[in-house]
């Protein structure tokens, strides 16, 4: 009998301990959400002295905005505005901007 409390007592904790070390990986893994207050002051971008109006892949206009002291610019708008490619690798959640050298160790380029 008390061979059985312990061999049950023995697999609940490897079972708890399983778990628990699943959820803290799984957990790694989410993309945090967050709710901000952003501040939008019709900010300008002005690139070699050319006015550049910011937008997405699809050809959106994407305003810039102002959070926490620091101005967020949308990365491709910025990248085309200085005539360099942009890409996006997901798998890594990693933006590439201008060329890539593919013998360069440090780059990472996809």
């Amino acid at each position: 009998m008390k061979k059985t409390i312990m061999t049950w007592a023995s697999g609940f904790l490897t079972a708890m301990l399983l778990v628990a070390l699943g959820v803290g990986v799984y957990a790694a893994t989410i993309a945090r959400t967050e709710t901000i207050t952003v501040t939008y002051r019709d900010i300008r971008l002005v690139v070699e002295g050319e006015l550049v109006t910011p937008k997405d892949v699809e050809g959106n206009i994407v305003e810039p905005f102002i959070f926490d002291g620091t101005t967020f610019l949308p990365v491709r708008a910025v990248a085309d505005a200085l005539g360099h490619e942009v890409r996006w690798d997901p798998d890594t959640s990693t933006v590439y901007i201008g060329d890539c050298d593919l013998e360069d160790d440090d780059c990472g380029c996809p």
